[in-house]
């Protein structure tokens, strides 16, 4: 008969099952309602952003997943409109060192293509 199965008395486990109960800080590792208020704002105020990449992302120019990093990051379209006429201009915005690496890419095909598309719309 195993130690596992029940001899009339209580089931005796070995000394490995039987561990104290860890004394975690749940706290520490839960969520207020803030941080989620927060994170739904974010994601609607991102949204709002990539819809105004429509029509370079319609032309073909940027892709859809270079937008939605750029909107991520807090860029309009207007801000690449306006970086397009500074001194560095798109590549600039583009390769701006941030916590995560760069704010967008680093593409030189990329960033050339939206600068493009931005040089055609000012034409």
């Amino acid at each position: 008969m195993s130690i596992f199965q029940n001899k009339g008395g209580p089931t005796e486990f070995p000394p490995f099952f039987v561990a104290e109960r860890p004394k975690i800080n749940l706290h520490k590792h839960s969520v207020d309602a803030s941080s989620v208020w927060g994170c739904i704002l974010f994601e609607k105020e991102a949204s709002i952003r990539l819809a105004t990449f429509a029509h370079i992302v319609g032309a073909k120019a940027m892709s859809t997943q270079m937008a939605t990093k750029a909107s991520n990051s807090g860029l309009t379209i207007e801000h690449l409109r306006l970086a397009a006429t500074r001194p560095g201009g798109i590549s600039a915005l583009f390769q701006e060192p941030c916590s995560t690496g760069v704010r967008v890419t680093k593409s030189k095909r990329i960033i050339h293509s939206v600068s493009g598309y931005l040089e055609g719309l000012s034409d």
